[in-house]
């Protein structure tokens, strides 16, 4: 239930901006120039709303790859440091070394305790965050939108600072089908409090209301968008890495749930059919993957790790399909920058996924089972006009839902009905 400060009429209304723009603060774990997916898609829906003239700043801890959610938003959390991305605003957050001793003990006692209990542990931690969230904040708010990444003490923060300055506070779900349980009642309870709830697909606003009690009225589907070069040269990559066969491309940070090692797996089977083909994996290293990469001897598998932009871009244009078997994404927004340059692509077989790819029509589905993957593997490259179809139908379905002029105009809706009084 929402509290009786938030059974409010707003001073200002979204849909107005045509008339006076609106200042946006966003508050996200992650930012550009870290490369994690939900800080790209937050960076490219607020660029669009500045240039349809709104304001937008951003609060973040991290602008580097990190995966230490826990300490690395708290007790060892980067120092503070202003920057502009794109023309927009960005404060990096960071603690005073007595901020990090008051912490300490909570923190500590978050880690160890039951995951039954940490909800408890919560309001002091984001508490403590309060002086450095409100010192980076300048100027007019009208707006805050949070992303659930990470920990939950930097959403909490930025909902109780909405909250504190009497504005709306909307926070994007970034939900996972298997995330149930105590683990997750604290963004649970986070969801039903705010006023507005962002969901990228249509299962992912179903399970808000179904599992987690969510108002349907108060959740609204955006999607992710393409994110690509506007330049780039498919010939020059492969001559730059050496590759001169067609290959199939894995790109995404190399954890399990993304699939890289069932690509592994299959790669035999792979092999066993299409012999003069290469498997080009990209994207962020781990120890396991690190490890698992230098005891590959067959030199038809590459691990180039992370590129840039337009490397990535060019490293799309070039392959014969992408694959990314996850079966842990909210929606994986680089099926959609396969898509806009005409690949089919195979994702996981998982309920988020299955509102994404639509099986047999832009991409194929399958498991981490190492003979389904090769086998849908195998059946795209022995397809060719299937496959053409599939990356053509993917493209279509890009310009028709996932531009970011719509998603941010989706988003927009989504802040109008905050605005309004219950």
């Amino acid at each position: 239930m929402r509290t009786s400060v938030e059974a409010r009429q707003f001073q200002f209304t979204f849909a107005t901006a045509a008339q006076s723009k609106v200042n946006i603060l966003y508050a996200s774990l992650c930012y550009p120039p870290s490369v994690g997916g939900a800080g790209l898609h937050l960076h490219r829906v607020a660029c669009e709303l500045v240039s349809q003239g709104h304001q937008a700043r951003v609060i973040t801890q991290w602008t580097r790859i990190r995966d230490d959610f826990l300490f690395g938003s708290t007790l060892r959390a980067d120092p503070p440091h202003a920057y502009v991305e794109d023309g927009i605003p960005v404060q990096q957050i960071g603690f005073s070394e007595w901020t990090r001793r008051l912490m300490f003990p909570w923190v500590h006692l978050y880690h160890r305790a039951p995951l039954a209990a940490r909800p408890l542990l919560i309001p002091p931690i984001s508490r403590l965050m309060r002086s450095s969230f409100e010192g980076a904040v300048t100027g007019p708010v009208d707006i805050v939108h949070g992303m659930r990444t990470g920990r939950e003490f930097l959403p909490v923060a930025a909902m109780n600072y909405a909250r504190r300055q009497s504005v709306p506070y909307v926070i994007t779900a970034l939900l996972h089908h298997d995330w149930h349980g105590p683990r997750h009642a604290a963004f649970d309870r986070l969801y039903r409090s705010a006023d507005g709830v962002i969901a990228l697909t249509d299962f992912e606003k179903e399970f808000l209301v179904e599992q987690k009690g969510v108002a349907e009225e108060r959740v609204h589907v955006t999607g992710i968008g393409p994110v690509l070069a506007e330049n780039y040269d498919a010939a020059a990559f492969r001559s730059r890495h050496g590759i001169e066969r067609p290959y199939i491309l894995f790109l995404g940070r190399k954890v399990d749930h993304k699939g890289w090692g069932a690509i592994l797996d299959a790669a035999p089977q792979i092999f066993a059919r299409f012999p003069d083909l290469e498997i080009v994996f990209m994207g962020p290293d781990t120890p396991a993957s690190i490890a698992r990469f230098e005891a590959t001897t067959d030199s038809r598998i590459r691990n180039l790790g992370c590129l840039n932009l337009e490397e990535k871009t060019a490293a799309l244009a070039g392959c014969e399909l992408f694959c990314m078997p996850s079966y842990g994404e909210a929606f994986g927004g680089v099926y959609t920058e396969a898509w806009q340059l005409k690949k089919p692509v195979i994702g996981g077989d998982t309920a988020s996924l299955r509102s994404v790819i639509t099986d047999g029509v832009d991409g194929l589905l399958s498991s981490h089972d190492p003979g389904q993957l090769a086998e849908q593997v195998t059946w795209l490259l022995s397809h060719e006009a299937e496959a053409k179809r599939m990356g053509e139908a993917g493209q279509r379905k890009v310009e028709a839902r996932y531009t970011w002029k719509c998603i941010a105009d989706a988003t927009a809706a989504a802040y109008t009905a905050a605005t309004k009084s219950d």
